[in-house]
């Protein structure tokens, strides 16, 4: 893969990430954005900083640490090496979050039948209602 076209691939992620910020209600108040490795970049840690939000990306294994850090990567990347289990901490909740969606898709499956965006939220607002239904009969 050239540069160009990795340069063209990170910028439809940061168009794509932002797209998501601004999607958001206005009454919601991000904390941290818990994003994957794939997010890394300095546009998409920029979106969520201008939305308030303290970025928590995944990091790439090769990441290069810096002593006097500039960039919000590479505060992001001295934060991770710094304070690695305190990181795993707070990058836990991600994870806790992509498994509650895993199981509700397990549940009702993965595809959404609605066309609407109206139907679309009313369905996956249906889906969680019932996944949590689904949770306080079990614990009963």
């Amino acid at each position: 893969m050239g540069l160009w076209q990795a340069d063209a691939q990170l910028g439809a992620l940061a168009s794509d990430f932002s797209d998501v910020w601004s999607g958001l209600p206005s009454n919601i108040r991000v904390k941290r954005s818990l994003a994957d490795s794939a997010y890394f970049g300095n546009d998409c840690l920029a979106v969520a900083r201008q939305h308030g939000a303290t970025p928590l990306h995944g990091i790439k294994q090769n990441a290069r640490h810096f002593i006097k850090p500039k960039t919000l990567y590479q505060k992001m990347t001295s934060f991770w090496q710094h304070g690695p289990s305190r990181a795993a901490v707070l990058y836990g909740k991600r994870n806790h979050a992509e498994g509650c969606l895993s199981m509700i898709q397990r549940l009702f499956g993965y595809r959404l039948r609605c066309r609407t965006e109206i139907g679309r939220k009313n369905e996956v607002q249906a889906k969680i209602s019932m996944f949590n239904l689904f949770l306080m009969a079990r614990n009963d």
